[in-house]
């Protein structure tokens, strides 16, 4: 099973790191090390069997555990009488103040002896087991198949938000969790964008290129009630999450014929997007980036790719896993090179005032003769009639 292999892997990380013992706290945390969200606490020793400490339905937590004991308990000061531990690792950036304060009290622990092990725990996800990308890989195929029926019920006139409901229905029906996870702060994990003309051009607070309108200010972000219309692209940007596994795609859909300035923008899309997989091998991330934005500049689309002018996100790619957003960033400062094990999401997306704008993404295996698609879904322009 995925967890226990990880589990091992990572007692081989804190043994290195001199750390005595992991407690890992987040529900998206504990399925990946323990196999379940059905507990509070999973602390895993640098040596020896973990704990799964659960405070209700420790039947349920003994059933789904992948690897080590279930403990029922009602205050984290029991932890003491199962191990014995100075230095704590702990992923920060998943523990609320408030807990984090009532576990250092809870257990004596200084505070110079907690290890920070967010960077430590990211750099450990970015290398995917074969069953891993296999999960990856299934997510995708979701993604196939709910795409190919699109052209089946969109018809001019239909709303953003009409469409990605149909979306999501289609998204359960083929087996999609229901959830997709991200580690971003606040950022809202829909299953579907679906955006058209100005909803394209809307961005906002958080670091990704579609944002879009939402329905109300109470959402603010994905599809809103603007209407498609025939000979206006659209573009479908979701993520299918199969076991835990996600997998990240967009495409650009037209009902009808576009105009000459929506098939140089995706032309020159497509050079981008054809030139990234060639060049994605014995690079480092922000290698990648600086060559991808140097042929954008040479195509004449510098202040219009990955959002316009100063709402232009740093980056074109992102790493994918039980997160949707993971290490390795393919942007600069990022000097991780790329290594077979790895998935990235790759996603060029150009931004034109007069239409919107035109995007394509896709989720890669990074292998030692470069990257693969894990998806079979065509990076071109889906026509509906």
């Amino acid at each position: 099973m995925i967890p226990k292999s990880k589990v091992i892997d990572f007692q081989k990380v804190l043994k290195e790191k001199d750390i005595d013992i992991a407690l890992i706290f987040y529900y998206v945390d504990l399925l990946y090390f323990a196999g379940t969200i059905h507990a509070n606490l999973y602390a895993i020793p640098k040596d020896g069997v973990p704990k799964l400490f659960t405070r209700r339905a420790p039947e349920r937590s003994k059933e789904e555990i992948s690897f080590g004991d279930v403990i029922e308990f009602k205050s984290f000061k029991e932890i003491r009488n199962y191990f014995n531990f100075k230095k704590v690792g702990i992923v920060l950036e998943n523990i609320n103040t408030k807990m984090y304060l009532k576990l250092l009290q809870d257990l004596n622990i200084n505070q110079e002896n907690v290890v920070d092990i967010t960077e430590l725990y990211l750099d450990f996800r970015m290398i995917k087991s074969s069953e891993e990308i296999e999960r990856i890989r299934e997510a995708g195929k979701i993604t196939e198949r709910v795409y190919r029926r699109i052209k089946d019920f969109v018809k001019p006139g239909m709303s953003e938000i009409e469409v990605s409901a149909k979306l999501e229905e289609l998204y359960r029906l083929e087996g999609h969790t229901g959830e997709n996870r991200f580690r971003g702060y606040n950022q809202i994990g829909l299953l579907t964008y679906v955006l058209t003309g100005e909803s394209i051009l809307k961005s906002g607070v958080h670091a990704t290129p579609y944002v879009g309108k939402g329905v109300s200010n109470y959402i603010g972000v994905g599809a809103s009630h603007k209407k498609i219309e025939k000979n206006i692209p659209f573009v479908v940007d979701t993520v299918a999450n199969y076991m835990g596994y996600h997998n990240d795609t967009t495409r650009t859909f037209v009902i009808g014929k576009p105009g000459k300035d929506v098939i140089d923008a995706f032309n020159a899309l497509k050079e981008i997007y054809n030139y990234m997989i060639d060049i994605a091998r014995d690079v480092t991330c922000e290698e990648l980036y600086i060559k991808i934005i140097e042929k954008v500049k040479a195509l004449g689309y510098e202040n219009n790719f990955m959002g316009i002018g100063k709402n232009r996100v740093p980056f074109i790619g992102h790493g994918i896993g039980i997160y949707v957003d993971e290490y390795p960033v393919i942007a600069k400062g990022f000097t991780t090179k790329l290594k077979p094990g790895m998935t990235i999401a790759l996603e060029p997306k150009i931004f034109v005032e007069s239409f919107g704008g035109v995007g394509i993404e896709t989720t890669f295996e990074v292998t030692s003769n470069g990257i693969k698609p894990l998806s079979n879904l065509e990076p071109d322009i889906f026509y509906i009639d």
